[in-house]
């Protein structure tokens, strides 16, 4: 008999700048409910020491998105808003737009194609 032991589902999350009004965060690999809750508290913890300004998270390099990480997302956005923190996503690939897609979501982001279209002028 066989057994399938799937490999232990990764998220890594870079934060590439942290200045007091703009945080850009790099994610990749997985986000679920394996890794979401990671994200959710990284990222929440970066928008209460933010209090203003703009966090930008990149999912270009996701190879997954299921709905605890949307869902992540979601709360991490809410927390950003209760801050006047400007919340924006890079999402220009279809395993990240197909999800928000089919669960009507596209417009309760601020979705860029880039970081360069999402980072603040």
């Amino acid at each position: 008999m066989s057994v399938f032991v799937h490999p232990p589902r990764s998220c890594g999350i870079r934060f590439a700048i942290r200045q007091p009004n703009l945080v850009l965060v790099h994610v990749r690999g997985e986000l679920d409910l394996a890794t979401a809750p990671d994200l959710e508290s990284r990222l929440v913890t970066t928008v209460v020491a933010q209090r203003r300004g703009v966090l930008v998270v990149d999912l270009a390099r996701l190879d997954f998105l299921g709905v605890a990480g949307i869902n992540a997302l979601l709360k991490v956005r809410c927390q950003a808003e209760r801050r006047n923190v400007e919340f924006r996503l890079v999402a220009a690939t279809r395993t990240v737009l197909l999800p928000l897609e089919l669960l009507d979501l596209g417009r309760a982001f601020s979705l860029h194609p880039t970081v360069d279209t999402a980072m603040p002028r």
